[in-house]
């Protein structure tokens, strides 16, 4: 092995360690971003006791109180083993490190598995782009997802069918998203068979992932009701989505791309410069740079749709940049590079003293910008939901309530912390809208009238007659509805606390 090679090798794996201690130094508090956090930790704990849920009572009005499928049960096992050699806070973030860091040496080990140059470089930008990091420190499946599609190119390009028939298995069983690897190994053979006439070598990655893919959807032990999940959550949330209709997670609606451009600007640097060396160098361009090409975009229109897929937007930024820079790049590449610049100019000489400032300027614009960014990243980590939020409302209730009472709640996005908190009661609706939305829209709609306050004479005998409900439970946010409730005697305020004030529906 070359002395480069060695190099390589080493930084990899220092910046592994670097994106795993800079994960734990974002999530170092008791604090969680995303609401979500609550149900996986919840999930991961059902496991780690040898509960699998089949069932799922905690939403009665909501589509997953009869079709339930956990989309992250290997994620889940992972946090589950985690929170049993750990506690559930410490071992949650753990995970979360782990799996954000061994996504950025996956990314690395693959690239450079491709003949990729300086892969522990575009590692670098990856661990310091605010968004993608953003998104892969949250407590979902998101780096795990990424860590089996990079695998996944890895064994499309190396072509071994077999093992791509069972990563497609478990990718199933790991996200709901798997469709995407369907997209992906689809576009790689129409590639392969534009480019090199594969068509027997396309054909066999195709139908050895298609036949994972059918087979983790049809050996697991939510089918066949997981049917009916993926369309609701793949295709009715992640695609269609109702973000025009009713109020959805932020995660759905649009990003700005100025925005998304100022978050990971170090990213769209190099993708700047791939484009102009594709442009360049387009004859030579081979499958591979249309395959990252491709996809880079597919992801980046959807991001720009809906702001939760960031987190795939910018790896793929990478990996084409990473890709058409390696390709594209001779040996004397800067002096070819002045002289096509200069040629267009015509002058050279103030080209090659610009060139010069804007390398000087660089090299000291850009570890400022990956310190903001790590300020940033630490900022917005650790603040957000408390992991005892409404710990002591739910106590109460799961003490003072009849196990299986309905409890109407204030809003879908407390519903994870009711949840695990206190599993003995039920709830209304959680984790998405759309799911209570899908499954009566009257019923949504005054669930939603009676939170915003907005229906004030007939409270009482739609939570009594139409929600089955025997406690309301209200976040000190939601004054209106608090007032409106105060308003008829068959309430009785039994709980009061600095985030809820719980009451009893009287007979």
């Amino acid at each position: 092995m070359s002395v480069r090679k060695h190099l390589d090798i080493i930084l990899i794996v220092i910046i592994f360690l670097a994106a795993f201690s800079l994960s734990l130094y974002w999530q170092a508090s008791e604090y969680f971003t995303d609401p979500d956090t609550f149900y996986h930790m919840k999930m991961a704990e059902s496991l780690a006791d040898g509960k699998l849920i089949l069932d799922f009572p905690w939403q009665q009005f909501s589509l997953l109180n009869d079709q339930f499928t956990d989309q992250h049960f290997l994620y889940h096992i992972i946090l589950a083993g985690f929170s049993v050699v750990f506690t559930t806070l410490v071992g949650t973030k753990l995970a979360v490190a782990f799996l954000f860091s061994g996504f950025i040496l996956v990314f690395c080990l693959v690239i450079r598995s491709l003949g990729v140059k300086w892969p522990w470089l575009w590692g670098l930008i990856l661990t310091v782009s605010v968004p993608f990091a953003f998104r892969l420190n949250l407590v979902k499946a998101n780096a795990l997802s990424l860590i089996i599609l990079f695998t996944a190119i890895y064994l499309l390009v190396k072509y071994k069918p077999a093992w791509l028939f069972g990563l497609s298995f478990v990718f199933v069983w790991a996200y709901g998203g798997w469709p995407i690897m369907a997209g992906m190994v689809f576009l790689y053979g129409f590639f392969n068979i534009v480019f090199y006439r594969k068509w027997k070598e396309s054909l066999i990655l195709l139908g050895s992932s298609a036949g994972g893919l059918l087979a983790g959807v049809i050996i697991n032990p939510y089918f066949p009701n997981n049917l009916t999940y993926y369309w609701q959550q793949f295709v009715q949330i992640g695609i269609i989505n109702y973000q025009d209709k009713i109020g959805v997670g932020g995660e759905w609606y649009p990003y700005a791309f100025s925005n998304l451009v100022s978050g990971a600007v170090i990213a769209f640097l190099f993708l700047g410069l791939a484009i102009f060396l594709f442009i360049y160098d387009f004859k030579k361009q081979k499958k591979v740079s249309w395959f990252a090409l491709i996809i880079m975009l597919g992801f980046l229109a959807l991001t720009l749709k809906s702001k939760r897929y960031v987190e795939y937007c910018v790896p793929f930024i990478v990996f084409y940049s990473a890709v058409i820079v390696s390709l594209s790049l001779p040996k004397k590449w800067l002096r070819e590079f002045f002289n096509f610049a200069g040629a267009l100019t015509g002058k050279r000489v103030f080209f090659g003293i610009g060139s010069v400032a804007l390398i000087l300027f660089l090299a000291f614009m850009v570890p400022a910008v990956i310190g903001s960014e790590i300020k940033e990243n630490k900022n917005d980590l650790r603040r957000g939901l408390s992991y005892y939020k409404l710990s002591m409302a739910s106590r109460w209730l799961e003490e003072n309530s009849e196990p299986g009472s309905i409890v109407l709640h204030s809003d879908w996005d407390i519903w994870p912390s009711l949840y695990y908190w206190n599993e003995s009661n039920y709830y209304i609706i959680g984790l998405d809208p759309t799911f209570m939305y899908n499954y009566d829209q009257d019923l949504y709609w005054k669930w939603v009238h009676i939170t915003k306050g907005e229906e004030k004479e007939a409270v009482y005998d739609q939570a009594k007659n139409d929600f089955h409900a025997s406690y309301m439970l209200v976040e000190e946010d939601h004054k209106k509805m608090e007032r409106n409730i105060r308003r008829d005697d068959r309430f009785e305020q039994v709980y009061e606390d600095d985030e809820a004030t719980i009451f009893r529906l009287l007979e």
